[in-house]
């Protein structure tokens, strides 16, 4: 399948692109979804990326008799590193697992069915975790001042004005996802969705709000991908690799998978699932620790932080800590947006100070859709 050698190799240009993450060396925390693994050695890092990258290239090859092993390789890696280090589930990375599993369990047919509705899933609840009062009102209001900008205008900002036109990007993305819905809307909204995240390029690119690299690359994987997906499905008719591999417990298996990825993203806003692995992409309504360090432990902290720190931080008696900026400098990626794996980044920074009475962390809920408030 041409789908396939595309994941493939937006996958190898992602890992390139945010590298610091997966080589296990980073001065940033490595969170473990076990504390089991807390003491993992770094050749297992290195060991499994290796690995996790020849399957890949295996996969680019194109040949059936190679994907039934590259795929399944691709997929136990990136178990392996997602253990040992929670930030390593980026969005783009839990897309390509459940990619990887569908791929090799079921025929070519059915593991394109399975995926146009997981695909549509990602832009309904992208879209539904930016109808939220917190979107609206931050990260939103960057968005719509980048929007004005790249049109060479100032933005002037009236708040109730620009939440008007900040609520048709999550209006634009509910309109994909039911115009992908149906197939007589399919090819043409196919279009429209390559446009789209050709736009989100322009905007969170290098040309507009410069965020990480793995941001834009993905966007551009979702353009390839609407493609091959929704406007030119009868490539993957003609592709070499069709061969009817797997049998129909196969089918039945990822059809159970493809019915998880689209159903447990219900349960996000109460804490049932991670809010990445429910499609809640820049929305900062999100659970969050802040941590924060006493002025007199400032110098015990790691090297990369220091710099990091607010300027005013020599007369505060408790200075809150840059963790987003610290990850996106160190890893080029976001903190893991869950309050769990930040809650480990405090208790890793109180190792590394020696001290739990510098420290301190405060836990700060999802807030409410409506009026933004957390307990």
């Amino acid at each position: 399948m041409w789908l396939s050698r595309w994941t493939a190799l937006m996958a190898v240009v992602l890992l390139c692109a945010t590298w610091p993450l997966w080589l296990g060396e980073s001065e940033f925390p490595a969170i473990p979804l076990t504390s089991l693994l807390c003491a993992a050695p770094v050749w297992i890092d290195w060991t499994a990326v290796s690995c996790l990258l020849l399957g890949l290239c295996g996969v680019l090859l194109g040949r059936t008799s190679i994907s039934q092993w590259a795929w399944p390789m691709v997929l136990v890696c990136g178990l392996v590193l997602v253990a040992i280090d929670q930030h390593r589930l980026q969005p783009w990375f839990y897309q390509l697992l459940f990619f990887a599993a569908i791929l090799r369990l079921s025929q070519p047919a059915h593991a394109r069915s399975m995926l146009t509705w997981i695909v549509i899933s990602i832009y309904f609840y992208s879209a539904l975790g930016k109808f939220d009062f917190e979107f609206l009102h931050t990260v939103g209001q960057q968005f719509w001042g980048g929007m004005i900008k790249l049109v060479g205008r100032e933005p002037v900002f009236d708040t109730q004005t620009s939440i008007v036109w900040i609520s048709l990007l999550p209006l634009a993305e509910m309109l994909l996802a039911v115009g992908l819905s149906f197939r007589v809307t399919r090819r043409a909204t196919g279009i429209v969705a390559c446009l789209f995240h050709v736009g989100l390029m322009l905007l969170l690119g290098p040309l507009g709000l410069k965020h990480s690299w793995g941001v834009f690359f993905w966007n551009l994987q979702f353009s390839g991908q609407a493609l091959l997906l929704f406007v030119w499905p009868q490539f993957e008719n003609r592709s070499s690799d069709q061969a009817e591999l797997p049998n129909q417990w196969g089918n039945h298996f990822a059809t159970g998978l493809a019915a998880l990825v689209i159903a447990l993203p219900v349960g996000e806003r109460w804490g049932y699932w991670d809010h990445w692995t429910s499609w809640a992409l820049y929305a900062p309504h999100s659970s969050r620790v802040e941590v924060w360090i006493a002025n007199n432990a400032v110098d015990k902290l790691p090297i990369g932080l220091q710099p990091l720190m607010p300027v005013n931080s020599t007369v505060e008696l408790w200075i809150r800590l840059p963790l987003e900026r610290w990850s996106l400098e160190v890893t080029g990626t976001p903190i893991y947006p869950q309050a769990r794996f930040e809650m480990g980044v405090a208790l890793e920074l109180a190792r590394r100070i020696d001290s739990e009475h510098h420290i301190r962390a405060i836990l700060r809920g999802v807030s409410a859709r409506w009026d933004g408030q957390r307990t």
